[in-house]
């Protein structure tokens, strides 16, 4: 298994990439939609990935609202809490 990434650089890279699919991760936890040990799962993920140059050329390409990489181990999370947002505000 490859070395862990650094865990502040992958904790940014995580609200980032939530914020670009268009996802407000503090709502999210204050809503009760994830919980500290879901966000850290979030982190730890996204620790494992081997492709973070990816994260960071779609982050720097694409606006708010944009889909993360195919490869981004969290994309199906993100996908699920914005459906789940666009549900409590309709």
């Amino acid at each position: 298994m490859p070395p862990l990434g650094d865990m502040r650089r992958h904790y940014w890279l995580v609200l980032d990439m939530a914020r670009l699919a268009g996802v407000d991760l503090v709502a999210a936890f204050r809503d009760g939609r994830i919980d500290n040990k879901s966000w850290a799962a979030m982190v730890a993920s996204c620790r494992m990935c081997g492709d973070v140059e990816a994260c960071k050329d779609c982050l720097q390409d694409r606006s708010v609202g944009g889909e993360p990489p195919s490869g981004c181990r969290n994309r199906a999370k993100f996908t699920w809490l914005r459906e789940e947002q666009k549900a409590t505000i309709s």
